[in-house]
């Protein structure tokens, strides 16, 4: 990694030789951010690593040197488009010293923010507070004060360390932002940044839509269930649909993991032609799974599959690339989950269709440069594919997993259970959006308890008091005035939908040779309509 970097920072190379060092070492950062969040016994060790080359790349990304190079060889090209945005972010003509140095601090600080929320482990009695123990404890719990106990320690997770971070962030992308010629970090994002949206007025025209598709729908939920506190909606959730012939809890034993991996990764390869072979290996850990994938018999790519929890682990659902395509290097990525025993629950069904929708993303990607390949788009649509394969769930979809063993009845309480949760999961999604573009207009001193409270007791019409966004990890993690593009996604997701065609979806979405996903979206859309 040191010969790569020094070969770096020597300036005497050709644009195609920049791309081919700057891939090499893209991977190994890639390798090192995956085993900073997964590896069992040397997180700390490889995140220091991570820091330590973070650190020096920020001082490459931010020398007038580099500026130059790209400047020179500026042709006008989609990747070259993206980088000349890139070096008018990272300070092009500005005082790129003082913009290094914050950079570095941001890096810092906003690791330090995901590992506060990895390492805050909080106990109900000796049960830990992982994702899923909450959520089953939510459903089951009958006494509503031990429901409400347990949502102010969940919510309480990384505060008051995050509450104290967060606000060092904003003020540091507000001087970063100013330094630039901004008013604020919106304001810098929505023009240097990869992004569709363009303004924060037409992101707010955007929100006020959404606002109005979903409130209605969630209320009338809400008013069904009976009644809409935080530590009572899912226990409501239950009780209603028990009351109407489906016991939740009851039938998860229907579900297991095991099926829902056999038909999952049966349905991506009857959609894209595509074959899954599990490879032997040693891994970093003994459940860590390798699948070569394989299209039309040619292989395609592969991944890693990290199924269940472990102390100190990344404790959510994601896809980390570690190899994007790039001059017939093959792509392989990383599909971390958080299954807590060998039966799944509809959400953790449908989020294993989410993530398998970003790994077909990343390993049928063709565009000719890495920088433009997969998940390296416009964060508006980097999640339309993941959210596309969510749709794709229906009663015979659950059929095989369960193999068939519930009623008719059942399956169709199943498919509204699931369609009431997704309306309160955009809901909950709508409005965390507002709180994270709040935080990128600077509104200093912020009183983040306030401003986060303030929003969910308007939107959700009850007096709210949590502090669940020390544990936002969105908000300093890559989607930073950018949370709305799961919402923004989603529409574009639903126009696919509407008249799928997994091969024209495959051909022109997913390979995407150009690098132009936008582009790419508009010809598939087109030649449907057509």
């Amino acid at each position: 990694m040191d010969d790569l970097i020094n070969k770096l920072f020597k300036f005497d190379y050709s644009l195609n030789e920049f791309f081919d060092i700057t891939y090499k070492i893209r991977n190994k950062m890639n390798y090192l951010s995956l085993m900073s969040e997964l590896h069992p016994k040397n997180r700390i060790k490889y995140l220091k690593l991570l820091l330590k080359y973070d650190k020096k790349l920020n001082e490459y990304m931010i020398n007038p040197i580099y500026f130059d190079f790209i400047i020179k060889n500026y042709d006008g090209s989609e990747v070259m488009k993206k980088l000349k945005k890139e070096i008018l972010l990272n300070g092009y003509g500005k005082d790129y010293i003082k913009l290094r140095e914050i950079s570095n601090k941001l890096t810092e600080f906003e690791s330090k923010f995901q590992k506060n929320i990895n390492e805050d482990i909080k106990y109900y009695g000796k049960i830990k507070l992982t994702k899923g123990n909450y959520s089953k404890l939510m459903e089951s719990i009958q006494d509503e004060n031990e429901r409400k106990k347990i949502y102010k320690l969940f919510t309480d997770i990384a505060y008051p360390e995050n509450d104290i971070l967060l606000k060092k962030i904003i003020k540091l992308r507000k001087e970063y932002a100013e330094i630039l010629g901004f008013k604020s970090f919106n304001e810098m994002l929505f023009k240097y940044g990869e992004k569709l949206v363009k303004s924060e007025k037409q992101l707010n025209t955007f929100l006020n839509k959404i606002d109005k598709k979903y409130k209605n729908q969630y209320f009338e939920i809400i008013d069904k269930i009976g009644g809409g506190d935080p530590w009572n909606i899912d226990y409501n959730m239950i009780k209603y649909f028990k009351e109407n012939g489906l016991d939740i809890n009851d039938i998860k034993k229907y579900f297991s993991l095991k099926n829902l991996e056999r038909v999952v990764l049966n349905f991506y390869e009857k959609m894209f032609n595509i074959k899954f072979v599990k490879k032997s290996g040693k891994f970093w850990d003994p459940n860590v799974e390798y699948f070569d994938v394989y299209y039309n018999g040619k292989l395609l790519g592969g991944f890693y599959l990290d199924k269940f929890p472990r102390t100190g682990k990344y404790n959510h659902f994601a896809v980390f690339p570690l190899k994007n395509y790039y001059k017939g290097e093959l792509p392989i990525c990383c599909l971390v989950m958080n299954y807590n025993e060998q039966n799944v629950s509809i959400y953790e069904i449908q989020t294993f269709l989410h993530e398998m929708g970003h790994v077909v993303h990343h390993l049928f990607s063709r565009a000719d440069n890495y920088l433009m390949s997969g998940t390296n788009c416009t964060i508006d649509f980097v999640e339309a594919p993941s959210q596309l394969m969510e749709k794709f769930i229906d009663e015979s979809f659950l059929k095989k997993i369960s193999e068939n063993k519930l009623t008719d009845k059942e399956y169709k309480l199943i498919i509204q259970y699931n369609y009431y949760k997704n309306i309160i999961n955009k809901y909950r999604q709508l409005n965390y959006s507002k709180f994270d573009i709040q935080l990128g207009k600077h509104i200093l001193p912020i009183n983040l308890n306030k401003l986060w409270n303030d929003i969910l007791t308007k939107a959700y019409k009850i007096k709210m008091d949590s502090h669940g966004y020390c544990s936002f990890g969105h908000i300093a993690g890559g989607y930073e005035s950018s949370y709305y593009s799961y919402l923004y996604s989603d529409l574009m997701a639903d126009k696919i939908f509407q008249k799928f065609d997994s091969k024209k979806y495959r051909n022109i979405i997913l390979i995407n040779e150009e690098g132009n996903i936008m582009k790419s979206y508009n010809k598939y859309i087109k030649e449907i309509k057509n």
